[in-house]
């Protein structure tokens, strides 16, 4: 029996491993015992906006893409980003976030999994995936149904994945693959108060 999470994903299976027939498909989802809101009242000082990345820093998720954003927006207002964890394309991100001069990204390499939880709830955003990579664009990443599970907002890549599973939901605005310029826009534009 094969499984995929959604039906981009179990075509492209179907065809990769020439299966007789499509994988079934059982979108995943968080658990609900270790993603969940908390108190927001006391999440970081209301004169701060936090946008979260968490995740494997790996060219599929398009971290640069982020930074870029990032460097979009200093100077507008007092917005943090939190970039959490390591992979392929540490250096690459390291890297633009000095050559940008960026004082409003902060980097961490890794946060316990059982604190989780607080650092999504006490983010204003949560970020999904940016890179143009057919993987991606066929899945929809865990870190966004765990950050769906707390309550938080989400902007991802507009990706195939995303569009079959969560098309609909109001808490996920979408952006062209690897653009800067409409994910700082699309921050602006769907929570304006940040700007």
């Amino acid at each position: 029996i094969a499984i995929a999470d959604t039906e981009p994903h179990a075509r492209y299976m179907k065809g990769l491993f020439r299966l007789k027939q499509e994988p079934s498909v059982v979108h995943i989802g968080a658990n609900s015992k270790e993603f969940y809101p908390m108190n927001r009242e006391s999440k970081i000082p209301l004169d701060k906006f936090r946008v979260l990345f968490y995740g494997n820093l790996s060219p599929m998720h398009g971290v640069e893409t982020i930074v870029s954003a990032a460097a979009l927006l200093t100077g507008e207002t007092e917005i943090e980003f939190l970039i959490i964890g390591e992979g392929q394309s540490s250096k690459s991100v390291d890297d633009l976030i000095t050559e940008k001069g960026l004082k409003n990204v902060t980097r961490k390499k890794y946060v316990p999994y059982a604190d989780l939880n607080k650092v999504i709830n006490d983010s204003d955003i949560g970020l999904g995936v940016f890179a143009n990579n057919p993987k991606g664009n066929k899945v929809v990443p865990n870190k966004v149904y765990q950050m769906l599970a707390t309550g938080s907002r989400i902007i991802t890549a507009d990706t195939i994945g995303i569009q079959e599973v969560l098309g609909s939901n109001p808490l996920v605005k979408v952006v062209p693959f690897e653009d800067d310029k409409a994910l700082a826009y699309q921050m602006n534009t769907n929570f304006p108060y940040i700007l």
